[in-house]
């Protein structure tokens, strides 16, 4: 995974919208302590000419407020620390949203940026930076997500982690039937091919077809039951249950078929917490 660190996250923006000076070191000490983050070779440089005008690094710079100047020095110095540098060509693209930003910082973000397509995941930044703040910023033909809050995981790598957890699993789905859309959904967002998708079709009307002998033998390592309960009858809801829970296996209940994947995604939260 590949985040850069936008460079007014490091150098204040000075300005009506910036933040306040204190909210800013305090960011900055949220970024630094994500050990994932990277500071672009561009943006390196840029940031290393404004604090040297401070006497960066030799002396004891003043910077973020009295009782929090030793964490704010020590998160910068992490930061510097990463500078990655990237191994496509760098390239003056046109960005978007409007950055508002210093314009060197500006194009030292758009030259990071391009420096490591294809694997940049993510930017981290900040909503006042941007008019306005999306969800994606594009380089050119470079688009990638828009980091606001330092706890958050790029959409890419939450992707990944939700494959790794699925990882020679089998879903067994009770309730509703299969559709093309609810197939490329389970393995678009969990990474799960539909071979690996055993899907008991049944109604409110329509009881399942040989419920226990297909969940008669679930392996609680591998096999993974999910009951739409909006769509079978209550009857149908209990035998799914029993044979679930005489395997030895927790049977995840929805109440829509839409909701298939968003339930799973939390059982899979579940699993990395455990």
């Amino acid at each position: 995974m590949t985040v850069l660190v936008d460079p007014h996250l490091i150098v204040r923006r000075e300005g009506i919208s910036s933040l306040p000076e204190d909210e800013f070191w305090r960011r900055v000490v949220e970024v630094a302590a994500r050990d994932d983050f990277a500071v672009g070779h561009e943006t390196f440089h840029w940031i290393i000419q404004r604090l040297m005008v401070l006497g960066y690094p030799d002396q004891n710079v003043e910077i973020g407020e009295s009782s929090f100047r030793r964490e704010s020095r020590v998160a910068l110095d992490r930061l510097l620390a990463r500078v990655s540098r990237g191994s496509s060509p760098p390239d003056d693209a046109a960005l978007r949203p409007e950055y508002l930003g210093d314009s060197d910082a500006e194009l030292s973000l758009i030259m990071d940026a391009t420096e490591h397509a294809p694997e940049l995941d993510a930017v981290m930044s900040c909503t006042s930076q941007w008019n306005p703040a999306e969800a994606h910023l594009v380089f050119g033909n470079l688009r990638v997500e828009a980091l606001y809050d330092a706890d958050r995981e790029p959409a890419s790598s939450a992707r990944e982690h939700v494959a790794s957890v699925f990882s020679d699993r089998r879903i067994h789905i009770l309730g509703g039937a299969p559709t093309p859309s609810a197939l490329r959904d389970i393995e678009t967002e969990l990474g799960v091919r539909p071979d690996r998708v055993l899907w008991i079709a049944s109604e409110k009307s329509k009881p399942p077809r040989n419920l226990d002998e297909r969940w008669g033998s679930l392996n609680p390592t591998v096999d993974i039951a999910l009951c739409v309960t909006g769509r079978v009858a209550h009857s149908s809801w209990e035998a799914g249950e029993s044979a679930a829970r005489s395997c030895g296996v927790e049977m995840l209940e929805c109440a829509s078929q839409g909701r298939i994947v968003a339930t799973l995604h939390e059982w899979a939260r579940r699993q990395s917490r455990a």
